[in-house]
């Protein structure tokens, strides 16, 4: 089972959804489309991870806002996960989005709140520096212009399992075809040293 985590304003109905279900054929791919309320968003994973059939091979992918999400999860359900542009401090950044927020891919209206980036805070609390090394891998874009990578970079370049930069990929990681191998490799081989 591989759960894909959508950014900020975004949807379950993503590239790297696409790319998942032909990176890995026969594979349960989930992409759900995630509450705006952080600790809803965690709810919703959580179980959908619980009522997976095959979480001993679990497999996480997220990207901006869904990283973060991601990491969290990874650590709180023992899985690997795969960490694309990932925003580790979302409560810094997504701050100066407070008020009426669009979903870029539904139009629908949102209302980002305080309470909001508390729930983020919180999260962050519980999880950050707590983290199993053998369980992250990530992939920076360094032309992504809107996430600043290098607080990322400082703190999880050398406690993660794996630790990737690329020249390009912008921040959504469009063209995700020069990654196919490399996101292959890295759950087989975690894959292996689970047997």
């Amino acid at each position: 089972m591989i759960l894909n985590l959508h950014g900020f304003l975004s949807s379950g109905e993503n590239s790297k959804k696409k790319m998942l279900i032909e990176l890995f054929p026969g594979e349960q791919v989930l992409s759900p489309d995630l509450p705006i309320s952080p600790f809803d968003a965690m709810d919703l994973c959580s179980k959908l991870l619980a009522e997976s059939e095959r979480k001993d091979s679990g497999f996480i992918v997220g990207s901006s806002l869904g990283g973060f999400y991601a990491y969290c999860l990874s650590q709180k359900h023992d899985i690997p996960c795969l960490l694309l542009n990932p925003s580790l401090t979302p409560f810094i950044h997504l701050e100066k989005k407070l008020g009426d927020v669009t979903n870029h891919k539904t139009g629908e209206l949102h209302q980002w709140t305080l309470s909001h980036i508390r729930q983020l805070r919180d999260l962050f609390a519980t999880s950050y520096m707590e983290h199993q090394k053998k369980l992250l891998n990530l992939i920076i874009a360094l032309d992504d212009k809107d996430i600043d990578h290098e607080s990322v970079t400082s703190v999880l370049e050398t406690h993660s399992n794996s630790y990737i930069e690329r020249e390009t990929g912008g921040h959504r990681f469009d063209d995700l075809r020069p990654l196919y191998e490399l996101i292959k490799s890295i759950r087989e081989d975690y894959l292996a040293k689970k047997t």
